[in-house]
């Protein structure tokens, strides 16, 4: 009970099948070409996500913008527990 307690207030890395869920829910939002990284902690009972996009480069920042937020809402409303979504995204050709 104590090892659960402490481990509820610490900063951990979280399972593999959770960065494949969210692997998952990312590759399914319009205009993400690909994923370029993935950091993902827990911290009590909620993920903090930190991931980075790649984008058409031939779109306006305004629509680079757009996708990060569509990735933050796919996030938060598929997956349970996600306490904080910083995207940022890189144009890319490929």
């Amino acid at each position: 009970m104590l090892i659960s307690s402490i481990k509820s207030l610490m900063d951990v890395s979280i399972s593999d099948e959770k960065i494949s869920s969210i692997k998952n829910v990312v590759s399914k939002v319009n205009g993400v070409i690909d994923i370029n990284y993935i950091k993902a902690r827990q911290i009590g009972r909620h993920v903090w996500i930190d991931l980075s996009v790649f984008i058409d480069p031939d779109i306006t920042i305004f629509e680079g913008k757009s996708i990060s937020e569509n990735v933050r809402n796919y996030l938060t409303n598929k997956l349970q527990n996600v306490g904080n979504v910083q995207v940022s995204f890189i144009a890319s050709r490929t």
